[in-house]
């Protein structure tokens, strides 16, 4: 740190995690002027215009959602060859789509809960308690080969979740298929993909990895359905 003369903090973007990237922003931004170095607050929007970032040693990124979070901005800054915070690009891009991050864990052998991905193509607007899509019935849709979904969990409860996005928007836990359709209507765009993963009960910890050290786990603790955004 005794290098950089100018750090670049990025924050607020366009997501809908907009509002706690500026918390997030606004703290980094003030815990590194107290720290004695020189720093600007950029609320960054367009990952095209990365270049205005050539000027700063080192970027500290706050942005939440794609923008922040996809790897797309960290492999522009690699080319640029500008030092950043946080994860590399590949990783971005393999932990940025929740469907791959499982493909990746189960080639490694490491256990998650089991999935199924309901694709945009199916109109997911549109679905009713007709169609052969719904979670808790037998499905007779081919890319389901007829198996009971709700057989992924033991207590009867499924997770929906967009495929990509981050502090739990659209994601929701449901036990009955009037739950499904009014979660696939309420949530902010019904026509992308989701998947449908199974539940599982127990506690809930959180563990930090910086530079192949693990901190300390810490328990999280919701007096909501499930550990959300609220």
């Amino acid at each position: 740190m005794d290098k950089l003369n100018k750090i670049a903090v990025l924050y607020g973007g366009t997501s809908l995690e907009r509002d706690i990237s500026i918390k997030s922003g606004e703290a980094v931004y003030r815990s590194i002027l107290d720290l004695g170095y020189k720093s600007n607050l950029i609320d960054f929007k367009e990952l095209s215009s990365v270049h205005i970032l050539k000027k700063y040693d080192f970027i500290f990124i706050a942005l939440h959602g794609f923008e922040g979070e996809g790897g797309e901005l960290q492999r522009k800054l690699d080319d640029l060859n500008i030092p950043y915070s946080g994860s590399s690009c590949e990783a971005c891009f393999n932990t940025w789509n929740k469907a791959l991050t499982k493909e990746i864990l189960r080639e490694k052998n490491l256990k998650t809960p089991n999935w199924k991905l309901i694709k945009d193509n199916h109109k997911l607007e549109s679905l009713d308690e007709d169609s052969n899509l719904l979670p808790f019935k037998e499905n007779k849709d081919k890319e389901f080969s007829s198996t009971l979904i709700n057989t992924f969990g033991k207590n009867g409860s499924l997770f929906l979740k967009p495929i990509t996005d981050g502090s739990s928007f659209d994601i929701y836990k449901v036990s009955n298929n009037k739950q499904f359709l009014e979660s696939i209507k309420g949530s902010s765009d019904p026509n992308r993909t989701f998947m449908i993963e199974e539940a599982i009960e127990g506690r809930e910890f959180t563990m930090t990895i910086i530079d192949e050290k693990c901190y300390p786990p810490i328990e999280i603790i919701t007096k909501n359905q499930f550990y959300d955004y609220d």
